[in-house]
């Protein structure tokens, strides 16, 4: 039985964790967030977490001993022998990379995309590689039937995405029948043309991460990276973009999710996935004034954990009951919809953040839903990273309310 605790900013699942096991991980990684435990049926545990801005999954004994590590790791760290056989490779753009370690051994796992495949390559420490597999970046993942589930399940149409975009983690309009996509691997910036149910163009802006958020801002694109940096992308199509990169920073390291634009304040509007206030009862929704260039480490609002519309999630702690994925404003409503891939949900608050709704959606349908964005008619969109079923986008008509 867990004897210990762990920072507010970090959560358990409802499981007993030994002492000896939390231990393990507070040592080894002292500024671990987002903790996802879960136990194996060997009775190992699996601990999820974001440390210093790279994500580890951990395999733990009972004793506390780390029996697996997988570390998500940038190109540039992976040993140089490697990286002089994956460029003899030819040209590849680097969109994973993985140190693991295991039995004592240590081994290096990295997904890499030439124009048109996507490869899987596992090297040992001294740089030879140990297995190779490839696939069509255009192949799109079998469809899986999984058992029924609560929470809205209607909508009015759907788009499945090509395999390159099975990852999809924010998209906006560019005009009514184009949207730009990115994923959460490549600094590529996708179009996609919805009449044609097709990408007709890639924008690369920079070298692969974890990007999470993409909104229009005048004839600008803005991403957003997890670690906290921001990208202006003018000019986008040009055949050269012009990028600015702004860092945006909190009192702790965030897992920053989503990001729109506040047309009606010049500003984007910008919500960390898990805990980054004093107090575990609130979350922020922050600002970045597109005229001066100015993230604001005091939020515009902060939302109650605390609200009645949690009840249903009491169960889990207070930080956990709302994991932000996306935000977005509907255009007449001027009201604010925040989507919860993890809990499969989206809450609606008004424009001084106070909570209004709380709906929850069918984890068959929308298996992680990652993405938001209201077309000017105020018809509502939303799009899933593909895991049990094909990644897509779906319509879902004027909101769901």
């Amino acid at each position: 039985m867990c004897g210990s605790s762990i920072p507010k900013n970090q959560e358990t699942a409802v499981i007993d964790i030994p002492r000896q096991v939390l231990h393990t991980v507070m040592v080894m990684y002292p500024n671990a967030i987002d903790i996802e435990w879960e136990k194996d049926r060997k009775g190992n545990f699996e601990a999820e977490f974001t440390s210093d801005g790279k994500e580890v999954e951990l395999i733990i004994n009972n004793g506390g001993d780390i029996v697996r590590s997988e570390v998500h790791i940038k190109e540039a760290e992976l040993p140089p022998n490697i990286l002089d056989s994956l460029e003899r490779k030819g040209s590849m753009r680097i969109a994973r990379a993985l140190e693991i370690k295991e039995d004592q051994m240590v081994n290096y796992y990295v997904i890499a995309l030439t124009p048109t495949e996507r490869l899987k390559l596992t090297y040992d420490k001294s740089g030879k590689l140990i297995s190779e597999s490839k696939v069509d970046r255009n192949k799109k993942p079998l469809v899986r039937i999984s058992l029924p589930a609560s929470g809205i399940s209607s909508y009015e149409r759907k788009w499945e995405l090509p395999f390159i975009l099975t990852e999809i983690s924010g998209f906006t309009f560019i005009n009514t029948s184009t949207i730009a996509c990115i994923q959460d691997e490549l600094g590529v910036i996708y179009l996609y043309d919805l009449a044609k149910s097709a990408i007709i163009r890639e924008i690369p802006f920079a070298q692969a991460g974890d990007f999470e958020g993409i909104t229009l801002v005048g004839n600008e694109l803005w991403t957003l990276r997890s670690d906290g940096l921001l990208y202006q992308i003018n000019n986008y199509q040009d055949e050269q973009p012009q990028v600015k990169e702004y860092p945006i920073t909190l009192s702790s390291p965030q897992n920053f999710e989503g990001l729109c634009f506040d047309r009606a304040n010049n500003r984007l509007l910008i919500v960390p996935r898990e805990f980054d206030t004093s107090d575990p009862t609130k979350k922020g929704v922050y600002s970045f004034n597109v005229k001066e260039k100015e993230f604001s480490t005091k939020p515009i609002f902060n939302l109650d954990l605390n609200h009645s519309v949690f009840s249903s999630l009491s169960k889990k702690s207070k930080s956990a009951v709302l994991m932000p994925s996306e935000i977005a404003i509907h255009p007449v409503t001027s009201k604010i919809y925040i989507t919860d891939a993890r809990n499969a949900q989206v809450l609606i608050v008004n424009s001084k953040g106070e909570i209004e709704k709380l709906i929850s959606l069918n984890r068959n349908i929308f298996v992680k839903t990652e993405g938001i964005f209201f077309n000017q008619e105020g018809e509502m969109f939303l799009s899933n990273e593909g895991k049990k079923q094909n990644a897509n986008l779906i319509l879902m008509g004027r909101g769901i309310e």
